[in-house]
């Protein structure tokens, strides 16, 4: 019986981990997620795109040092500040 149980979890959590590797939560809309789309023109800054997800909302890019903008076509615009060049 306890044999069983563990397998079972083994075979959950690896599951879990090849889900999480090939991003296939954020593909089916189930967590938020965020792309690099094009900055306006003279804006040096990086944007991205992000669509919330039905089980965890929009993503929050504050932690990054990015500002929100905008939202519009069911995604919210951040603005992020450019990398530095090595």
């Amino acid at each position: 019986m306890v044999v069983r149980i563990v397998v079972v979890a083994a075979v959950v959590a690896v599951l879990l981990a090849i889900a999480r590797e090939q991003r296939l939560f954020e593909r089916a809309g189930v967590v938020g997620s965020c792309q690099l789309v094009a900055s306006p023109v003279g804006d040096t800054a990086v944007w991205r795109a992000c669509r919330e997800g039905w089980l965890t909302g929009s993503p929050s890019l504050v932690g990054d040092s990015c500002t929100y903008r905008l939202r519009a076509a069911g995604y919210e615009y951040w603005r992020c500040p450019a990398p530095e060049a090595p």
